[in-house]
């Protein structure tokens, strides 16, 4: 009956092939590529022949993490929105009303465009904001179009906030648009 441990030197003896005057007949492999570490074969064991392909390695690693946290790759959807942003900022002002009108394109999108008919404070989006609350079905769109109204100050375009029912998503909004309409209104007959 064997032994654990003769049964452990067997399975060794096995495991590590024919020997030649009693030493194991090891042969360490070739590295695969240019950055790979050779095998390790400690019978052949030098400082100098690993050490400095291993710190070569770390400082490369080191140096990618560090590149990496300090600029985090852009997600598909950041990638997008920027060159949608970039094709927005290219646009006329007529181009920009006809894109946020347009039922065909992208509804997010076409917020991006309706607040940039608000940033660059275009008096003629009024009509464009009214047929967007008007027809338009993505709450968000009118939500934006509302708070551009507001910002508008448009006297003209109190008739269609007014309108907007009270169990509609864009009502605060619309009521706060109201409210911005009236006091600039104000604002401009006390002077």
């Amino acid at each position: 009956m064997l032994g654990i441990s003769s049964l452990y030197y067997l399975v060794i003896g096995f495991l590590s092939g024919p020997k030649a005057n009693g030493k194991a007949d090891v042969q360490p492999a070739q590295p695969q590529e240019e950055n790979a570490l050779p095998a390790f074969d400690p019978t052949s064991f030098t400082e100098e022949r690993y050490l400095p392909k291993l710190n070569r390695l770390r400082q490369e690693e080191l140096w990618r993490i560090s590149f990496t946290a300090s600029r985090p790759l852009e997600s598909r959807e950041e990638a997008f929105l920027r060159r949608m942003r970039e094709k927005i900022d290219g646009m006329t002002d007529r181009e920009l009303h006809e894109f946020v009108s347009s039922p065909e394109y992208d509804p997010n999108i076409r917020c991006i465009g309706a607040a940039e008919l608000v940033n660059r404070g275009d008096k003629t989006a009024g009509l464009t904001f009214t047929w967007c609350i008007v027809t338009d079905t993505d709450f968000t769109l009118r939500k934006i179009c509302a708070i551009g109204l507001g910002e508008l100050g448009r006297k003209e375009d109190l008739p269609v906030l007014e309108s907007i029912q009270e169990d509609d998503w864009v009502y605060d909004d619309a009521q706060e648009a109201i409210r911005k309409i009236l006091s600039h209104e104000t604002s401009i007959t006390v002077l």
